[in-house]
């Protein structure tokens, strides 16, 4: 496998040989989303697919973990990467597969005994309670695989070889497409058998990415990999950094826990039913554009150890000018083709001609979205841990609660479809302002970590 020059190749062909691989990857990921919606809402029915759509809050929580251990530990393999910090290097894979142990034993302890009151807090009721109690209990089972084989990806990405994280990503989506009908519908399992296909899935992912990373293909030494391991100051470089990533998926949390309370309270199935498939299509939508700047991290994080600070302003530049460009590629059928992309999702039409167009303008707020997404992720590379972490915490209290009461308080079930719109606007714009702020320090002297 040829190693990709992160420091010396040009940013127009660092683009074409990351940025493509990484999109296909995360287009994957996110059509792996879709087709369990598919599955669930045709094969069982809507409040199966109500039930998965109200455990969003929860899953988010699970993300929040993946992501803080995922984003912690690639942007400090990047820089001691940059840096040629071996010591650093083989203390990293030992570190995030015992904190995923950990955290994915913690979190199915409180599934298993307190699935009941979870559902409950998140609104749900009587047939969708049933359903989401069952598929929570048994998606609990994966967490591990979950966690780790996400983290784990993520340091093949945090070294360059973004077709080789690519390749195990499509393998564990193969796995989950091909096995969910079969457990759904031929061994009739029902939403049970969508939560079992999804822990094969991601065990498999899991194992296939152990494997690469204990060969020789892999740029840094495994370490102690089966040793349980937990090093303080690695775990809290990891932290540290990962902590802004966990916030956005916290904020989220935060964000589609009220949603609901909202959805539920003043909606029947079939709003909830609609809102989620908008939300699952802008999900769909946001992942590859999330994919086009992916790779931002690596180049950032490598030429930050190495200090080579005008590869830097010109990398960030150019991805976010190149994800806004790709947002417009692909809002274009998406923009033609709403109601028809809704109704594959979840099987249910467009009630009126103003719901289809406050759906668009809230697609239309994926024009935005690398503003804010190559933000945190030029702020994780740099290791700047404060500047990273306050964007996502000021987030939900000083724009999506406030924007939430107003919004509702005038408009009700339709405010909802506002408030992400208004919400995600003002966001970006306050991301751009800190950026500016933050550009201007990169130059700098670094102070190098010190990490026993």
């Amino acid at each position: 496998m040829s190693k990709i020059d992160l420091q010396n190749t040009p940013l127009k062909q660092l683009i074409l040989k990351l940025s493509i691989p990484s999109i296909m990857g995360m287009m994957v990921v996110s059509l792996n989303t879709l087709i369990d919606a598919f599955y669930i809402s045709h094969f069982e029915s809507q409040e199966a697919f109500a039930a998965i759509s109200i455990l969003f809050p929860f899953t988010l929580i699970i993300n929040s973990i993946t992501v803080c251990i995922a984003a912690g530990s690639a942007s400090l393999l990047s820089r001691s990467l940059g840096s040629k910090d071996v010591n650093t290097q083989k203390k990293i894979l030992p570190n995030i597969r015992s904190i995923s142990i950990v955290s994915a034993f913690i979190l199915f302890i409180v599934c298993q005994l307190f699935a009941e009151e979870l559902v409950d807090s998140l609104g749900a009721k009587d047939t969708v309670a049933l359903y989401a109690i069952s598929y929570l209990k048994v998606y609990s089972t994966g967490f591990f695989f979950s966690i780790f084989g996400l983290a784990a990806n993520g340091l093949i990405r945090a070294e360059g070889h973004i077709k080789e994280a690519m390749r195990y990503t499509m393998l564990s989506v193969i796995i989950n497409v091909v096995c969910t009908p079969i457990l759904m519908e031929v061994l009739k399992l029902g939403i049970v058998g969508a939560a079992l296909s999804s822990v094969l899935a991601m065990g498999v992912y899991a194992i296939a990415t152990s494997l690469y990373l204990l060969s020789k293909k892999s740029q840094f030494p495994s370490g102690k990999f089966f040793q349980f391991n937990i090093n303080k100051p690695i775990l809290w470089e990891i932290l540290k950094i990962g902590f802004s990533s966990s916030l956005i998926q916290l904020s989220n949390t935060v964000k589609y826990f009220f949603l609901f309370q909202v959805l539920t309270t003043l909606g029947t199935v079939t709003d909830i039913t609609l809102f989620s498939g908008v939300l699952r299509v802008f999900t769909f939508m946001a992942i590859p554009i999330l994919g086009f700047l992916q790779p931002l991290q690596p180049i950032v994080g490598v030429n930050y150890g190495a200090k080579n600070y005008d590869k830097i302003h010109k990398a960030f530049a150019l991805f976010t000018k190149g994800g806004i460009v790709f947002a417009i590629v692909l809002l274009i059928p998406v923009l033609f083709f709403t109601e028809w992309m809704l109704k594959i999702v979840v099987n249910q039409t467009i009630p009126d001609i103003a719901t289809l167009w406050k759906i668009r303008v809230v697609f239309l707020v994926l024009l935005i979205l690398p503003i804010g997404s190559s933000a945190i992720i030029l702020f994780q590379s740099l290791g700047k841990a404060k500047e990273a972490s306050i964007l996502p915490l000021l987030r939900p209290i000083v724009l999506f609660l406030p924007l939430l009461w107003v919004f509702k308080h005038f408009y009700g079930i339709d405010g909802l479809y506002y408030v992400l719109i208004a919400e995600n606007t003002l966001y970006a714009i306050f991301a751009w302002r800190l950026v500016l702020s933050v550009k201007k320090k990169i130059k700098l002297p670094i102070l190098k970590s010190k990490i026993a």
